[in-house]
């Protein structure tokens, strides 16, 4: 499980939830975003009834409608690859 983090310049940083062993370090990836990208989606999940700043539920609408986009696609790829 991971949790995104915004940080400076709008780059997104996935860190891992659990606390790594001393032995192990996190795995960090960077996604770099345009910022007025960056802006327009802060403003349709910021919500300020939330205590972590987000609507939850919209956000996770989003993510699941981008995913199921993705998959459409991914799926005529596979079909045109098979013809």
């Amino acid at each position: 499980m991971v949790c995104m983090v915004p940080s400076s310049h709008n780059t997104i940083i996935v860190r891992p939830i659990f606390t790594p062993s001393i032995k192990q370090k996190p795995n960090i990836m960077k996604y770099q975003m345009d910022p007025d990208i960056y802006r327009q989606i802060e403003e349709v999940i910021q919500s300020d009834d939330s205590p972590v700043g987000i609507d939850a539920k919209k956000t996770h609408i989003i993510i699941l409608h981008k995913l199921d986009e993705i998959d459409k696609r991914l799926r005529e790829i596979e079909r045109s690859l098979k013809t």
